[in-house]
Formats: structure tokens, sequence, C-alpha cells
């Protein structure tokens, strides 16, 4: 208009308005529909029991990159609000037919592939054998079956619709074929979040480890509920994949499986079939339900719950990188030292650790009871039940001897406690509407992490009850 001296009279320019107006209104809503109006799930999925799905419209999920310069510094600036994002105008659209069955098939190397299987049901539960609490009788847990089959058989399998036999296929991108993975080049606008937060001074080497890793499955598998402590960035390439998201928040209604079960990080609850006894609140559970389409890239802040339901063969792909909670925990949190003497008895010690954790629940929560409300009675009494407390267990006794032993460390628990608890602080933070979610994750973490440095694991579920 400028450039052929056309000016903008006051009905023109209402005209013009009204237009644009009605056009990015109405291609928001094409956005907004493609996302979350699409065909959920079949009625016998079952994903969405017990969740309270919030009406999208409450929650702008959706963000449209404009803008083709700058890329990597618009995908840190979402990141950096610390709220789940649906991220269009990527170079990720770009990927979209690079990797299908086909392409695959012919850019993985001959031979087999270790892929996990289940037979009936749908829902596939994460299980590492190497936990602690596995050697306990009383922990029950199924390992995945994993079997070696060919990329051909692997997607005869999954596109089996009829088949009540779900397989499902994860791998590092390191372990990939160099022929796969320069399909999805370049991969360089993904950045790692930790390294440009303003809000927390890293160490001069602390690098954030980034991993890539790829996604196949069958239509129908889930990925029960859970959280990753990492950024994520999650780009779906080909099929369709649903997402029930729940902030930190929702912790103590999802019933987590303790730090150091097989299952760790993960819902207790059957979703299908919940028990409204062991796990009265997960009714209550806040659920945000978006589906991506290829070229979608997810962006899932870290300790953000999420339940992944693929609507059809799908493949997908991810990148994680360590995020400033885990960068405070391992190399700040864990390497503070701890006011105990390693020439202690076990009863020692068990006294010690009481005394250390009950001032520390107390300076940070200014509640006595806050692991006996986060940590007992969500995650250990719905796997163990109630353990019979018994008038001469050593953490109750008021004896002369143990009421002088603690008198001796107080005045060290209390420093070290003093010293420890600005990294929690931290925390708090870091995450500016979900971080007592996150600290609350973090610190029930910390808490379990230290029963089972410092106790016998049979020894845990008595202790903290």
């Amino acid at each position: 208009l400028i450039e052929n001296d056309m000016w903008l009279t006051p009905p023109l320019l209402v005209v013009i308005v009204a237009f644009l107006t009605g056009y990015f209104y109405f291609t928001s809503n094409i956005d907004q529909q493609a996302i979350f109006d699409q065909p959920i799930v079949t009625e016998d999925h079952l994903p969405f029991n017990g969740y309270t799905i919030i009406n999208e419209s409450s929650l702008d999920l959706l963000v449209n990159l404009r803008n083709t310069e700058n890329i990597s510094q618009q995908i840190l600036e979402i990141a950096h609000n610390r709220e789940p994002r649906v991220i269009r105008g990527t170079p990720a659209q770009e990927w979209i037919g690079k990797w299908n069955p086909n392409q695959v098939m012919k850019l993985s190397e001959k031979g087999t592939w270790e892929v996990s299987m289940q037979k009936g049901s749908k829902i596939f539960v994460y299980a590492n054998k190497e936990k602690s609490m596995a050697r306990l009788s009383q922990v029950k847990f199924k390992p995945i079956q994993r079997t070696s089959m060919t990329m051909k058989k692997f997607f005869e399998r999954a596109g089996n619709t009829s088949s009540k036999s779900y397989v499902y296929f994860s791998k590092d991108f390191r372990d990939l074929p160099p022929a796969m993975l320069h399909e999805l080049e370049p991969r360089g606008w993904l950045l790692p979040p930790a390294l440009h937060s303003p809000e927390i001074e890293v160490q001069e080497n602390f690098t954030a480890n980034m991993m890539w890793h790829l996604w196949m499955g069958s239509g129908g598998v889930t990925a029960q509920t859970h959280y990753d402590a990492l950024h994520n960035f999650f780009i779906q390439l080909y099929g369709h994949k649903t997402f029930i998201l729940s902030p930190p928040t929702a912790a103590n209604k999802l019933y987590l499986y303790p730090t150091n079960h097989p299952s760790n990080r993960q819902s207790q609850v059957d979703f299908t079939s919940p028990n409204s006894t062991l796990f009265a609140h997960f009714g209550e559970v806040p659920g945000y339900k978006i589906t991506l389409s290829p070229g979608d890239v997810l962006y899932l802040p870290p300790y953000w719950f999420h339940r992944v339901i693929a609507q059809d063969m799908s493949i997908s792909v991810s990148q994680w990188s360590d995020s400033e909670e885990t960068h405070l925990f391992w190399d700040y949190i864990y390497n503070q030292p701890l006011p105990f003497e390693t020439d202690w008895q076990e009863q020692e010690m068990m006294v010690a650790l009481q005394v250390y954790l009950q001032e520390f629940q107390e300076a940070l929560f200014q509640d006595q009871g806050w692991i006996q409300s986060n940590v007992v009675q969500q995650r250990f009494l719905p796997l163990f039940g109630d353990y019979p407390k018994k008038s001469n267990h050593i953490c109750h006794s008021d004896s002369t001897k143990w009421t002088q032993f603690r008198s001796s460390i107080d005045e060290a628990v209390i420093a070290r406690v003093e010293e420890t608890i600005e990294y929690f602080e931290t925390l708090r933070k870091l995450d500016k509407r979900h971080g007592e979610g996150v600290l609350t994750l973090v610190f029930a973490q910390y808490v379990e992490v230290l029963c089972d440095a410092f106790l016998k694991v049979e020894t845990i579920n008595p202790f903290l009850q």
C-alpha cells in the first residue's frame, strides 16, 4: 500500500483489521483443532480413567514459530517458561517422510534388533531389576519381555491391528546406523535449555548431557504415567500420539513407586481398574490432553507427568538434556557431606538419619509430618501396608542413651541442614508456577536415596513408617 501511495483511510483500515483479525482467529482455531480435536482413542484404551481432563482452552499449548530466524532462541524462550508447548514451524517439518516404516527398513542395517513385546496388555511399565527393592519378596514386578527380530518383522507386527501382541522399539541414536541419522540433519537448532538458564550458576565444566532417542511401536502401545527429570523435546515423525500431561504438583495424587523400586518415577495405579481404597485421591489428577501429528514438536518441562498413547503405528524421536534440577541434585546436594560417622553401628546410624531428616523437613516445609504425608502414605503404604510399630523400635525409644546420642549430634545436624537447604530453596525458584511440586519430588528422592545408602533395604519401610 505504501509503495503504491495508497493511504489507509479509516473505513479501509477497519475492513483490513477486521479481515486480519478473522484470519488469525480462524487459522489459530485450525491449529488448535489439529492438536485437540482428532479422534483420541478407542474405548478399550481406557487411558483417561482418574484424570480430570481440563478444557484445552484453559491452557494455550500451541506455538507457531512464524519467524524462521533465531529458531533456537525462540525455542529456548519457550523452555524457559517451564510450560508444555506444542511447537510448529521448526526444521522438524522437513523430517516428515524421512523416517517412515519403508525408509527405516531400508536404512537400518541388516540383522536383528532387540524389541520389547507384550501380549494382551498395551500398557508398558518399565522395570529395572537392578534397583535395591527388587530383592524384597513383597515387591512384585514383571520385566518387559524382550526378543530379537528384523525390522521387516517388527513393522509387520506393529502394523497388524488385529493382533493382541504389542511391540515397542527404543534405541539411543548412538546405537543406530549412520545412514539413518544422516536423514535427520541438521539437529543443532535444538539447544540444551539448562546451559542458558539465568536462574542458576552452572559449574565451568557442566556440559548438560544431551541424548537423542528413537521410539517406534504398535498402535495402542501406552507408556505408564511417569515423569522425567530432564528437558524433553519430543518430535513426532510418523503416525499420531496422544499425551496426557499433569503438572509436578499432581505427584501426591499419582502414588509413585519409591525411588529404589524397579519401576521408580512411574505411577503405581492401574489406570484400567484403579483401587479407590489404596489410591483415594487418584480421581483428582488434572490432565491436559493433546495429540501430535507428524512434524509436531512437544516441549516437556522437567518433572511434568506424561502418559503416552500411540494412536496408530508410530515413529518418534526425543532429545533429552540435563535440567537445572539434575545439576543441582547430583553436583551439589548429593555431594554435600553428611553429619554421620563411618564407624557408627546400625542403630546409631538409624537414629542419626532420623534426626537429620526430621530437622530437614521442619526447616524446609515447616512440617514435622511431611515425610509421613508425602513419602510414606503416597509411596510405601500402597506397596507394603501399615507396619506394626513396636514399642522397642530404636527410633521410638526414649532411653537415656539415645536421648544423649541425639543431643550430641544436634549441633552438627543443624549446621549441615542450613548449608544444604539453600540448594532446595533454589529448586523452588526454577519453576515459578510448579516449584513446590518439583521440590516435593526432589526431596522425596533425597530422603529415599539417603535411606538406601545408609540402611539395609529391608529396614527402609519400617524406618520411614
